[in-house]
Parts: structure tokens; sequence; C-alpha cells
């Protein structure tokens, strides 16, 4: 049912773009983006980049976070497979994929760390936020390089503009623009493990009308037993775009996932053989599935009421539907039916005021979510699967928020923002073995999100910033109601208990950031940016308890340093450094750092034009005392690895190949305590991959 409603949510779009008339007087969101020709042997980026992920178009110089920009290059898809190789280009941001290397990708952000399980930054899509209502989480393995023009990350609490699930901060991801050249394209990458992606994107102008769409399939075998992956997506965007360059635009995709997940290995596992899966308590290997469709609808636009008053609704719906199979001591069944919609209205100022530069944004937004959810063990026999637990929960949010910059002197502003948020969940269990019919549970709050900036222009080319802010985190209908059930002998029967807490407490956590940035950007970019959390409640996993419980006070302090330099007009640097000593702040434990973090990451790339069409790329990435467990501080091992790369463009065709683990390094990207098994499990890393990879206009 859910499923025919978003079709025909698809197809309102595609009949609003078709019918409707050009938006007059529409003003850009992006009418000063700089131009990317990502397709080129020399990739270009153009003066007066502008972002837009603090809901106000500002150039670079002007925002108060760690701000940071990356263009998805598809002549580098060998070099890079997968969007989560460019997020790693970002400071503070780490993506990993614990299973296949093509597949699901977890993303920490300033040393907050989900573990798969929740997700501390907000990810949009064109401005429509792509979080799931029940764990926060995104999935980056949907989007292909042929997809996305560009990545947009702002490091820090966004929850003054954006809520909870910008806690950590945002990344925004921005589809390619039918206005770049040779937009019309074709791509084929074949890579180890019998690796495939193909992909197919067209677009074109039917008068003040934009069209596009993009078609991608991936398949990967995987390198461990049971880790083959197979995705399918498609996206159609129509727009309109007046001549005032504004745009309406309507989004409709739909995506299909089947990943098998092969899980950790013990210490002892890893010696006999690191390819294989992992196992449950009894010895068996995992059977552990991902799969999952994905429906997505929704409508962006900018009115320009007046030339100085631009009026930004935007409405969405998505659904997913998951049939999964999790392990945490058995083989469970895990059905999902998950169904979202929301909208935000909001009003931007722009006009100077008693010789003042202003810029003001504010408005509402809201959501609603809704889970239908059971876990399932496989009868014996005819048995018909029997369910352990099942239920449907809520999450309802509607916000307030308010936000600007405003110029005191030509060369000081400040950008204060605020916040108040309305948090609604709500879960109500149905019979099933260890959960009873009409039993409820639910959660509420109100929180203001405070936040005030101020920044200087010391030089037309470096600014300099500092900032306080209030955030907050609800905690996800996962964590409070939803996890997977445990099974153990020793409990009474049925022998079955939940990791969820239904009594945990939102995150709460004041941040202070200060930076300074550098833009040549004919030359160079550089940003240096220094942050200090103060985290009460941050939720972990209680051994002890066996189940999530909240810190009692946690600290994030640490560094970020990006530089990307142009020399010799052909050869470009690109420097990622990330420091985060987070540890936790109370209790036995004081001063410990927090499990799954890595204290020190790095990303080095050196792109090397040997001629026009010719070029050689070379990278360097890896992590630093990164513990298992917060109580043992047990080392999971640094790792350095190194990648290497070239691409060949020639009359519109780009042929590339790449090496990943080029020195074929043995090393683990994640692991933590088991306390069923008093063990030490581990994810191990691919080998050496090879991409070869070609992409062509049409």
């Amino acid at each position: 049912m859910l499923t025919n409603l978003m079709a025909f949510a698809c197809l309102v779009v595609t009949v609003l773009q078709i019918n409707s008339p050009a938006v007059a007087q529409v003003a850009s969101d992006t009418s000063q983006s700089p131009t990317i020709l990502a397709d080129s042997a020399n990739p270009v980026v153009l003066p007066g980049i502008v972002v837009t992920a603090d809901r106000m178009p500002l150039p670079l110089l002007s925002t108060t976070n760690a701000a940071y920009v990356v263009p998805v290059r598809l002549s580098q898809q060998s070099f890079r497979p997968v969007i989560a190789n460019f997020v790693n280009s970002m400071p503070g941001l780490r993506a990993y994929s614990t299973g296949n290397p093509w597949g699901q990708a977890a993303i920490d952000v300033r040393g907050f760390y989900g573990g798969g399980q929740s997700q501390y930054l907000l990810m949009t899509y064109d401005g429509i936020p792509l979080n799931d209502i029940s764990s926060g989480m995104v999935d980056l393995s949907d989007y292909s390089l042929l997809e996305v023009d560009r990545l947009e990350a702002l490091n820090g609490p966004a929850s003054a503009q954006y809520g909870d699930f910008g806690f950590g901060g945002t990344l925004t991801l921005l589809p390619a623009q039918v206005s770049h050249a040779n937009f019309n394209r074709g791509s084929l990458a074949l890579g180890s493990f019998d690796g495939v992606e193909a992909g197919l994107r067209l677009g074109g102008h039917l008068g003040s009308r934009d069209f596009q769409a993009t078609e991608s399939f991936k398949s990967n075998d995987g390198w461990r037993t049971h880790s083959a992956l197979k995705t399918q997506r498609a996206v159609v965007i129509l727009g309109n775009q007046a001549e005032s360059g504004g745009s309406l635009n309507g989004i409709c995709s739909y995506g299909h996932t089947r990943e098998q997940v092969p899980g950790p290995l013990t210490q002892d596992q890893l010696s006999a053989d690191r390819t294989a899966a992992g196992t449950d308590l009894m010895g068996n290997s995992l059977t552990d599935l991902r799969d999952r469709d994905k429906l997505l609808a929704g409508l962006t636009s900018s009115v320009a009421i007046t030339n100085k008053l631009t009026l930004k609704p935007v409405l969405y719906a998505k659904y997913e539907r998951s049939d999964d199979i999790v392990t945490i001591t058995n083989a469970l069944g895990h059905g999902t039916d998950l169904f979202s919609s929301g909208g935000e209205v909001s009003v931007r100022f722009d006009d100077s005021l008693f010789g003042h530069q202003v810029k003001l944004v504010g408005g509402f937004s809201g959501e609603y979510g809704h889970l239908e959810t059971d876990y399932t063990v496989a009868g014996s026999g005819n048995n018909a699967a029997e369910a352990i637990t099942r239920g449907t929960g809520k999450r309802e949010v509607a916000a307030a928020f308010a936000g600007g910059l405003i110029r005191l002197i030509p060369r000081l502003f400040v950008a204060p923002g605020v916040r108040i948020d309305y948090v609604k969940t709500r879960f109500e269990y149905k019979d099933a073995l260890i959960t009873r019919d009409r039993q409820a549970l639910s959660q509420s709050e109100t929180v203001a999100s405070p936040r005030v900036a101020v920044g200087a222009d010391i030089h037309e080319d470096i600014s300099v910033y500092a900032s306080v802010a209030k955030a907050f985190k609800s905690p996800t209908l996962v964590l409070l109601y939803d996890s997977p059930p445990v099974y153990s002998p020793m409990l009474p029967p049925p022998g079955y208990l939940t990791l969820s807490n239904g009594s945990l407490k939102s995150m709460r956590g004041t941040s202070y950031e200060a930076g300074i940035r550098f833009a040549n950007f004919k030359s160079l970019y550089a940003s240096l940016s220094a942050f200090w959390y103060q985290i009460r409640n941050e939720v972990e996993f209680d051994p002890v308890y066996f189940r999530y419980t909240n810190l009692g006070r946690s600290r994030h302090r640490g560094l970020e340093l990006a530089i990307s330099a142009t020399a010799l007009s052909r050869m470009r640097a690109d420097v990622a450094l990330s420091y985060n000593d987070a540890v936790s702040d109370s209790g036995e434990f004081k001063g410990n750092q927090v499990n799954g973090v890595p204290k020190y990451t790095y990303d080095l790339g050196l792109t090397c034009g040997v001629t026009k069409a010719w070029q050689l790329q070379t990278r360097i990435s890896g992590i630093g005392q990164q513990y298992l467990s917060l109580e043992t501080q047990q080392e999971l091992g640094d790792y350095a690895t190194v990648s290497l790369g070239t691409s060949v463009a020639v009359s519109g065709l780009n042929l590339s190949i790449g090496v990943q683990n080029v020195f074929d390094k043995l090393y683990n990207v994640d692991g933590y305590f088991d306390p069923m098994r008093q063990q030490y499990l581990y994810y191990p890393a691919p080998g050496r991959t090879v991409v070869v990879a070609v992409n062509s206009a049409i």
C-alpha cells in the first residue's frame, strides 16, 4: 500500500513539473556556485565557492563552522570508486565499510561513533533530508559517482538550524547539473571480486525546464565469504529554470540493495582465515543480510517575493521496506516498514540596514515518521517464523528556527541563530514472545539550541571565526525500543532480552570552536579549526548491564587541518588531518578514550597532470590510536594504506585504472569487545584491489 502511495507521489511530482508554468522571479541558491569540470583530465574549481549547508548561500570564507567542499570526479572512479572515498577527503569525517568494500559505509564525525547503529551527521540530497527516523542512518552505497556532483560538509553542531540529527554536523550531496559540459554520460567499472558498476546519465532542456535521469547498477561478490552486494538505483529530477536563475525541482528516486553481511571475526579466526564469515555463539557461519527497497519523492523551490525577500519551501516523503537477517547471538529475521514525510518553509532576507549588510533566515519545519517492526526466529519443519518482538513506533518533530549574518563593519560580522524543537517518540508493542499487546513507552522534550558566532575578514583571502553553540541528540527509536533481541540459555524462558533502553536521555552538549581560513581559489585553500565539546549523556553500550546506556559526561576536543594546493599548473596536493581526543569525563574510567574513535586520521592526496589528457594520482590514508573498549583501552591497531591511479581523457572518453591498498596491508577497520564471548571481535579490511573504469560522453 505504501509503495503504491510513493509511486503515486512520484507521478504527482512529474505531473506538477510538466504542467506548471515556469516559476517567475525565482532566486537561486546556487547561482554563485563554482563551475566544476568534473570529467576533464585536469579538473578545475573556479573562484567564488558558495556553500548552502547553513541555509543561506554564503561565500566559503563567511561560514562560521569548519566547511569543506569536495567535487566528486567521475574521472577518478577507479581510484576512488565509492562516495565514501571522497568523504574521507574532508577532515573530521570518517567513512568506512565493515563488509563489502563497495557496500554500506558507517560515517563518524568529530569522534561521535555510531557503530553502525546510529549516526550523528545530518545528510541531505539537494535540500531533502536522507536520515531515516528509526536510526538516523544513511546508506552512502545507494549513490553513484555518476549522480553526485559535489559534497559540502559543515562540521560542528548544526542543531541551531537542523535539529538533533545535525548534532555533529551536516553533509550535503548535490546532484550533477544539466548545465555542465558533457552532462550526458555512460560509465562502466570492473573491479576485484567480480565487481561491476554501470551507469547512464541523461538530461536536457525543454524551454525553461530541465530534466535529468540517472540509472546505476552495482554488483560485487566481496572479498570475504558471504559478502556479496547488489544495488540498483534510478533517479529523475525535473526542474523549471527561470531567467533570474531560480528553480522549482521535483525529485523522485527508487533504490534496491541486497548486501550479505559477513560480520566480525575473533583473533583466532583472523589468524586462520581473514576471508571467512563470522560465526554466532554456537559456531555457525553468519547468514546476515540487508535487503531493502527505498522510495523518495520531493519538491524544492526558491521563490523571490521581492528582490530582498525569498521564500523557500521543501516537501518530501520517503518509504523503506527491509527484510534483514541480523545476528547478535543467533540469526533473527528483522522486517520493517518505515515511512516518513515532512517539510519546511523558510524565508530569507538579504539587504542592507543602516549601512550594514544583513542576511536573515527563519522558518518552520516538521517531520512525521512511522515504523512497523518485528524480530522473528524461524521455526522448525512446517512451523511459521515466530515473533520475538513486534511493535509500531512513531517519531514526530516540530520546530521553529532563525539565524543570520550581520556585518557590523565591512570586515567584521556576527552570526546568531536559534532553533526550538519539540521531539516526541512513541512505541507500542504487540503480542510476541517477550512483548505484550498495547504495552507502550514514549518520550517527549522541547529543546532550544542557540548559537552565536563572530567572524572577521582580516584580508581579502583570509578570515577567522569563533563560535559557541548548544546542541542535542534525542535517542533514536532503535536505541530506545527496537534493538535486536539477544538469546542466552542462562535467562528464564523464552531466553531473550533486548539491548534497547527506553529510559535513555537525550545527549546535550556545548561546543566551542575557532578557526582560520585562507582561500586563493586559483592556487591554495587552507583551513585550520579547533573545537571543544562538553557532552552529557553520550550513548554507549554497557557490557555489564548488556544494554545501551548514557555516559555521565564526556569531552570531545580536537583539531582539523585541510589544505588543497596547486603548483606548476598541473599538480595538486590535498591534505586532510584530524586529531580527536574523545574521552570519558566522569566515573571509574574518567580520562579513557571513547571506543571506536581514532585519535588521529589522515588522508593525503597528490594529483599530477603529465599532459593535458593524462593524470596520475596517489593517496595515503590511515588512522592512529583507536580503542576497542572504553574500559580496557585495548587498541585496534594503527594502519596506513597507499592507493595509486591513472586516467586518460580523449575526446569525451575517459579511461582510468586504480589500485587500492597497493602493498596488500593486513589491517582491521573497526572492532569491539563482545561480553557474551568475552573476546574482542574485529572487522578486517580487504587487501589489494584493482578497478578499471571507462566513462564517455553521449
